[in-house]
């Protein structure tokens, strides 16, 4: 066979040119197989994850992170830091508006359980000649059939925002003629300076009894004014 001849299945009526574009098809094929991934490869490999970022709002969750149970992630105290969205300033017998800001301050990505169930994510204020909430009543909290823990993994700066339902006034749970604990409302909170303490879903262990554990509590001061 000489130079720049083809056997004869390669050869048509337009002798090499048959066998040039045979060569040309083969080069194709090998450059398609080193191609970058295709934007359909990327969605495919790549789903958006609904339970991962750097933004969620603890009030309006994507239902596909709320979970049943309770919450089995604690963050580090040294990871997430908790503070309010404003200064805590209120009317007295209004609701104060708290807004709570869950950030994560690390360099790494946190998983995170925001368990809001009755016990947690709630606000208490007072001071030597007053307080927001007294009880003669235990063992008052339940846990409804709807999913209340949010569970994510939070970016390095990310944040978790929560609501913080707090009204300026002054409630006691008390023993009714029945024996019932009944809620009580007898007035608006006294204008003034406020330890306010916030309940978070956490639990920290006792340094001193390790075997002890305590929930976690956000502390700040709130003002009411007339």
């Amino acid at each position: 066979m000489g130079a720049g001849a083809y056997p004869a299945h390669m050869r048509g009526s337009h002798g090499r040119v048959v066998g040039l574009g045979f060569f040309a098809a083969l080069t194709l094929v090998a450059c398609a197989g080193t191609r970058p991934a295709t934007d359909a490869t990327k969605l495919t490999s790549g789903l958006v994850d609904p339970c991962r970022g750097a933004s969620f709002d603890a009030d309006k969750a994507d239902p596909r992170c709320l979970h049943h149970g309770v919450g089995e992630v604690t963050p580090g105290a040294d990871a997430l830091k908790v503070s309010l969205e404003t200064p805590a300033s209120v009317r007295s017998g209004y609701d104060a508006g708290l807004e709570l800001e869950m950030r994560n301050v690390s360099l790494a990505p946190i998983a995170l359980d925001v368990d809001d169930s009755c016990g947690t994510f709630e606000a208490t204020a007072s001071n030597d000649g007053a307080k927001s909430f007294e009880t003669d009543c235990f063992g008052m909290c339940g846990r409804g059939p709807e999913p209340h823990v949010l569970r994510v993994t939070l970016e390095p700066g990310g944040v978790v925002r929560k609501h913080v339902k707090f009204y300026a006034v002054e409630t006691r749970i008390v023993l009714d003629e029945h024996q019932e604990c009944v809620e009580r409302t007898t007035g608006g909170l006294p204008p003034g300076d406020y330890a306010l303490r916030i309940t978070l879903p956490w639990t920290d262990a006792v340094a001193e009894h390790p075997e002890v554990a305590r929930p976690r509590v956000f502390e700040d001061t709130l003002h009411v004014t007339p």
